[in-house]
Order: C-alpha cells, then sequence, then structure tokens
C-alpha cells in the first residue's frame, strides 16, 4: 500500500500532518498563501511596487499547474506534442511563402522601377510596398 499524504504519529494521540516534503505539494501551498496575498493586497489598497510585481508573479505561477495535468494524463501529452509539431511544420510553411513573396516582390520590383504610372509606382515602387500587394493579391485583397 502506498504511502499517502497524511500521516499519523504513533501512540494514542493521532494527529494528521501533510505531508509537503514533494515539490507539487509545496508549489501548491506557495500559490495559495501567494493568492492570499494577493487578496490583501487589492482589500486594502497596497500599492507597494514591489507587492504589485509579487501578485502578478504568483497569477503567472498558477498557469504552471496547468503542465502538471500532462504528466498526469497521457493522451493529454501525446495530443500537446502532435499540436506542437504540427506548429513546426506550419512555421515552415510560412517561412516559405516568405521567401517566395520576397523573392516576387524583387522581381516585380526591378521589373517596374521605371514605369510613369503612378498607381504602378505605388504598388510596387519597393520592395515592402511589393510584397504587401503580393500578400493582398494572394489572399483576395485586391480585385
Amino acid at each position: 500500500m502506498p504511502p499517502s499524504r497524511w500521516s499519523s504519529c504513533s501512540g494514542r494521540r493521532r494527529r494528521a500532518r501533510l505531508d509537503i516534503g514533494n515539490f507539487s505539494g509545496a508549489f501548491d501551498l506557495f500559490l495559495v498563501l501567494g493568492s492570499w496575498m494577493d487578496l490583501i493586497v487589492a482589500l486594502y489598497g497596497l500599492t507597494h511596487p514591489l507587492l504589485k510585481a509579487a501578485s502578478t508573479v504568483v497569477r503567472l505561477l498558477r498557469v504552471v499547474r496547468i503542465f502538471r495535468l500532462l504528466r498526469l494524463l497521457p493522451e493529454l501529452r501525446m495530443l500537446v506534442s502532435a499540436l506542437l509539431a504540427t506548429f513546426r511544420s506550419a512555421s515552415w510553411a510560412v517561412l516559405m511563402i516568405a521567401l517566395l513573396t520576397y523573392c516576387g516582390a524583387l522581381i516585380c520590383t526591378d521589373a517596374f522601377m521605371g514605369s510613369a504610372n503612378e498607381e504602378i509606382m505605388f504598388l510596387f515602387g519597393s520592395v515592402g510596398s511589393s510584397m504587401v500587394t503580393h500578400a493582398k493579391l494572394v489572399s483576395s485583397g485586391m480585385a
């Protein structure tokens, strides 16, 4: 039988004590005490910058508790890892599209540089404006 978090002392009188020897219990205790500090700061209207910074850190650390679910639920861990792999592949696709847009912008800027038409010079006069024009053309932003 695994040891429980609540253990009792030997003898006739039994006292329950909380085992916070593991990191998870100590982390939760820190977050609860930090939440109480945040509540006291909010109730009394304390405006010390150090207290505000500490309460912000405690709020951010609350999110870290969610990551413990990844350790407890292997299906969720597999789903998150697949999602991260998808983001990695999608970022390579976005980089490839950006490089192709840049190459097209360079070609169009060079080709239309001496044009007398003001609208063409506005759309393709510089590499930046040419890239924006290409992005609008690809995303059906221009007719």
